[in-house]
């Protein structure tokens, strides 16, 4: 659960790999990888292009079980979230193979997860100005190469509370998948999206809007929205509260 030994470490997977995700790769990892999805790439990449057994005979409910035991053990275990490093992209050129964490750090892919100093490689490849880490949250080049419908751009309007500079970003309520927000004009559009009319992004997605923040006083102004991505009137509004920490933890739970 913590070490490589065989195959990879599996505490606290699902933290950082979708469900959907893993079922697809553990009942034909050759299959997704031959769609050239980018993470499963990158773990036939890791693992020395060594295909792993195939699995399609179990029903869902089945695997889901072996997944539910990982997440069992892994608690009984106090297994700290950061203590399993899992790779979340890769570099592939001909330098080599270089595998990175959520944060964008380069990892050794051959051992535990050490990280390799930056004076060791030369990046190429963007990551989030934030540590998301902790939380399990994947970058969204989990969806790189694939195609997605062009949809009315998402815009979210927030109440105007004076002397807070807000932060704000969207979470993929099934996909543990997060994306800043940036100010534009008088509403907040997803990051890269500003000026854009339509955006190419998931259909039908579960969304989470998500502001908060703390004044000069030191009070925390917290507002959330639930909707789902559609093809027009993507236009919506989080009203703010003042509220205390616990109450924002229960808000987001």
């Amino acid at each position: 659960m913590r070490n490589k030994l065989t195959g990879p470490a599996l505490g606290n997977i699902t933290k950082f790999r979708d469900m959907d995700f893993l079922l697809d790769f553990t009942k034909n990892s050759q299959r997704l990888i031959s769609t050239g999805h980018n993470l499963a790439v990158c773990l036939y990449e890791q693992w020395d292009k060594v295909l792993m057994n195939s699995f399609e005979h179990l029903p869902d409910e089945e695997l889901m079980n072996i997944y539910k035991f990982i997440v069992s053990e892994s608690r009984n275990l106090e297994i700290r979230v950061d203590e399993v490093i899992y790779i979340d992209s890769c570099e592939i050129s001909n330098r080599g193979f270089i595998a990175f964490d959520s944060t964008g750090n380069a990892i050794d892919s051959n051992s535990n997860g050490g990280i390799i100093p930056d004076s060791q490689i030369s990046r190429s490849l963007e990551y989030y100005e934030f540590d998301v880490s902790e939380y399990g949250w994947y970058n969204i080049d989990r969806f790189l190469g694939q195609n997605f419908e062009k949809i009315e751009n998402i815009k979210i309007t927030v109440d105007n509370i004076k002397n807070v500079d807000l932060l704000g970003f969207v979470i993929f309520v099934d996909r543990n998948i997060i994306i800043p927000l940036d100010k534009h004009e008088d509403y907040y559009v997803l990051r890269y999206g500003e000026g854009k009319e339509v955006v190419e992004f998931p259909l039908n997605e579960k969304l989470q809007a998500v502001f908060i923040e703390t004044t000069e006083n030191e009070e925390l102004y917290f507002g959330t929205n639930k909707f789902t991505s559609k093809l027009i009137q993507n236009v919506h509004h989080v009203n703010l509260s003042k509220m205390n920490s616990n109450e924002i933890a229960g808000k987001l739970n």
